[in-house]
């Protein structure tokens, strides 16, 4: 609690005006990106521990086709109800 506001203010403008390096593989359309080793990671660990993992599951999957040049961003870029239909069909 004592740290709670200067520690906000320090994580709020610790990135400046720069934008995520997700953002930057994708706008600059560099053919890979840390997704694998992030959200992918989280679901391998899922899938050896026998635990669902569907929200990581779909942005790994989703963001890994646009990466790769399968699906264009523009599919999901200000559309995250298509993000999320991609979730619900995980869940089927």
């Amino acid at each position: 609690p004592l740290l709670a506001a200067p520690m906000r203010r320090f994580v709020i403008g610790g990135r400046g005006g720069k934008m995520p390096s997700l953002y930057l593989d994708l706008a600059q359309s560099k053919g890979r990106s840390e997704v694998a080793w992030l959200n992918g990671a989280v679901v391998k660990a899922g899938q050896q521990a026998h635990i669902s993992t569907p929200a990581n599951q779909a942005l790994a999957e989703a963001l890994q086709a646009v990466v790769a040049g399968a699906e264009p961003w523009a599919l999901y870029r200000d559309r995250p109800a298509a993000l999320l239909a991609r979730f619900r069909e995980l869940q089927r």
